[in-house]
């Protein structure tokens, strides 16, 4: 459980990053937009809020998948962790198998004097 921890906290700062990189080129493509000399200003706003809109919600979705994501590992630590208190390992099971019944006692020597 470890390693999956693991993996997932170093996915979590890219995945941060690739958001952060992929709105900025949203908002390089916004600003690079040329005007048309057929629609108004106000079409021209209008337009660009939308783009603006649709970019928000993009980004909003991907923090709740990241936030997701971090709950899921945080969970999973919680757990590996309280088994490792009660002395589980991830692979055993949660209760300890009873031990086995102790031998029977050797057959009595019957008396040969």
């Amino acid at each position: 459980m470890g390693d999956e921890m693991r993996r997932l906290l170093r996915i979590f700062p890219t995945a941060l990053v690739a958001l952060a990189l992929g709105s900025g080129a949203a908002w390089a493509q916004a600003a690079g937009t040329t005007s048309s000399s057929d629609g108004s200003t106000a079409d021209q706003f209008k337009a660009g809020a939308q783009r603006i809109g649709e970019g928000a919600e993009q980004i909003g979705e991907g923090i709740k998948q990241g936030a997701i994501q971090a709950w899921d590992a945080v969970k999973a630590g919680a757990n590996a962790a309280g088994d490792k208190l009660n002395g589980n390992s991830s692979g055993e099971p949660k209760t300890q198998p009873l031990p086995p019944p102790p031998a029977p006692p050797p057959p009595a020597s019957p008396d040969t004097n």
